[in-house]
């Protein structure tokens, strides 16, 4: 029965435990050596750098680590990473690495593979990484890597799909010559596309040059400061005419408002003339019928 790492650390710490405190320092010296002979015999996960990575990983398919050594989630999954390394060491295919993005020689592969947080783990062709999402424990670890297929090479072609098989087998059946040609036409190709590229980036670095980031800040400034001057005049306007017509609703407001009043004082106008003509012309009712009676 194979131990693992962990199962093994398990068992030393329950041990060591048992033993007598007063003894413990005799034995102190002993354990650390005991771990350090431990981790030897491990072996060490395949460590991969700028300068190493295209001749390492050549023909196969990659489960890689980035990482930092400063990363509290990094040690965490360190035993189950090196648990998985040394269940795939020698293996043909698959390869289970890690990278130290801390040390100078890793910088731009790290950059290239955009590890930026750690860790950072990828998967597939070497040319085309791809993120690996799920759990960090060895169970998944493992599971998932059991699932990784081989690289389509021309002499493992049961990894290849229809399209690989069919440029594959085109340029087997070419001659030497029509195959450096070939090879002749894609490099130029792709240098040509690399210059284009160089160009590019020098026109772009020539016009800032020339306008300068002050020039092209302050025209932005500038544009910024139209177009708040237009906003403010808007609202200013909006605001005048909301104004004058709170002012003229109030006016119409307030002769309402008099006309109430002298309705409310008096309450039928025409009834206090009549009432007052009829008082000037009338003073005494009964006067009236007096003279009326002399009369007759």
């Amino acid at each position: 029965m194979k131990l693992h790492p962990p199962s093994m650390m398990m068992m030393i710490e329950s041990a060591m435990m048992k033993v007598p405190h007063h003894k413990t320092q005799c034995y102190g010296f002993t354990f650390f050596v005991f771990l350090t002979l431990l981790n030897y015999c491990q072996g060490d996960v395949t460590a991969l750098n700028t300068g190493n990575f295209l001749n390492i990983t050549s023909g196969k398919t990659v489960f890689v680590k980035f990482f930092a050594p400063w990363c509290g989630h990094c040690q965490a999954m360190a035993p189950a990473w090196q648990e998985l390394a040394n269940e795939y060491k020698g293996n043909e295919s698959i390869l289970i690495a890690e990278v130290d993005c801390t040390e100078s020689e890793s910088t731009e592969l790290c950059t290239k593979e955009g590890a930026n947080g750690f860790p950072t783990i990828k998967y597939g062709d070497p040319d085309e990484l791809q993120n690996y999402e799920g759990d960090r424990d060895y169970a998944s670890l493992m599971n998932f890597a059991a699932e990784l297929k081989p690289p389509c090479l021309p002499n493992r072609l049961t990894f290849c799909n229809e399209v690989q098989v069919a440029a594959i087998e085109k340029y087997l059946s070419m001659s030497k010559e029509d195959l450096d040609f070939a090879i002749m036409a894609a490099n130029s190709k792709l240098e040509e596309i690399e210059q284009d590229y160089s160009n590019e980036q020098s026109r772009l670095k020539k016009l800032v040059d020339e306008a300068g980031d002050k020039s092209i800040l302050k025209q932005i400034e500038i544009a910024d400061e139209q177009l708040m001057g237009v906003i403010r005049g808007f609202v200013a306007k909006k605001l005048a005419e909301e104004s004058e017509g709170e002012e003229s609703d109030g006016e119409e407001g307030e002769g309402d408002e008099s006309e109430d009043e002298e309705t409310e004082d008096g309450e039928d106008p025409v009834e206090e003339e009549e009432e007052e003509e009829y008082s000037e012309g009338s003073e005494d009712p009964e006067g009236v019928e007096e003279e009326e009676e002399e009369e007759e």
